[in-house]
């Protein structure tokens, strides 16, 4: 009989702790709903071992999860905003001087000589080219953002990779009179990577450098084994980058020396190769000073 009752309290006293979690759970949930899931609900979390009290832990856990996540996509969505807003600036700037020019030529058409015409023509592809290059790497990096599947991998030869690529810039730093030069381990076993990713990575990183340094400097990319993987160093003799950006370079348009948005490229290049080594759980670091050159 005892022992019975003792059963019956036992299952009472749950039952009462459940409804009381449940109706606590409730209001909780409503309030959390009408903070916009910003306010972390209140739930107590006890160290008790029964299916209850691991419920409320997995609840109260769930609950943080939501938090975070409903953060990170706001912060996510403050970031698109001012990237599509400095974006409608880069656009509009190269399409307006482009419509300038294509209706100078209509209007002026009979006026303008040979050699105008093809100036007039020429400033129009500059700027035409220009609202390509912005639009095409909008669209690689919202691709990216928006990849679901990881990388595309298989196995191939880094070092080859990576001299097809300083072949392929050669003649750009010939005529721009920087040495390119490819450096370090051109006997390592195969890497694991998306190769159409990898090689967009050292396109703009090479391409990016290019534009930094001056006649006379020289760019080494340098291959380097490690235990768990490779390393790949990318520096030149240039005039450097400020300590206080290098901690933005990386950001979408951000570009250093006052240029912001000002040059031939989009600003989005190293944001490009930041998001594409992500993919493949890969960093990147950047040092730097001043008269000295930059390593990435």
């Amino acid at each position: 009989m005892n022992r019975h009752l003792t059963f019956a309290g036992i299952m009472l006293n749950l039952f009462v702790r459940f409804r009381l979690f449940i109706d606590f759970f409730l209001k909780q949930v409503v309030t959390f709903r009408q903070s916009e899931f910003k306010i972390l609900p209140e739930f107590s979390v006890s160290d008790g071992k029964d299916e209850l009290s691991q419920l409320e832990r997995n609840v109260a856990e769930m609950a943080k999860q939501t938090v975070q996540q409903f953060e990170h996509i706001s912060e996510q969505d403050v970031k698109r905003r001012d990237l599509f807003a400095s974006l409608s600036h880069d656009l509009r700037t190269p399409l307006a001087a482009l419509h300038g020019y294509l209706e100078t030529l209509e209007i002026k058409a009979d006026s303008l000589d040979e050699a105008q015409r093809a100036e007039y023509t020429k400033q129009a592809m500059k700027f035409s080219h220009r609202l390509k290059a912005l639009i095409d790497e909008l669209f690689e990096m919202a691709k990216l953002d928006t990849l679901d599947d990881a990388p595309n991998k298989e196995a191939f030869s880094l070092p080859e990779l990576v001299q097809d690529i300083v072949l392929q810039f050669e003649g750009a730093a010939q005529f721009k009179g920087v040495s390119l030069q490819m450096e370090g381990d051109t006997s390592m076993p195969l890497v694991h990577a998306d190769i159409a990713l990898i090689q967009r990575v050292f396109e703009n990183l090479i391409g990016n450098t290019l534009r930094h340094v001056q006649k006379g400097d020289t760019i080494v990319v340098q291959l380097n084994k490690q235990d768990d993987g490779v390393e790949i160093q990318v520096r030149d003799t240039g005039g450097g980058i400020a300590k206080e950006a290098l901690s933005k370079i990386f950001d979408p348009l951000y570009q250093v020396n006052n240029t912001h948005r000002s040059g031939e490229h989009s600003g989005l290049g190293l944001a490009i190769v930041k998001r594409i080594l992500e993919l493949h759980q890969s960093n990147i670091q950047v040092n730097s000073s001043l008269g000295k050159g930059t390593m990435f």
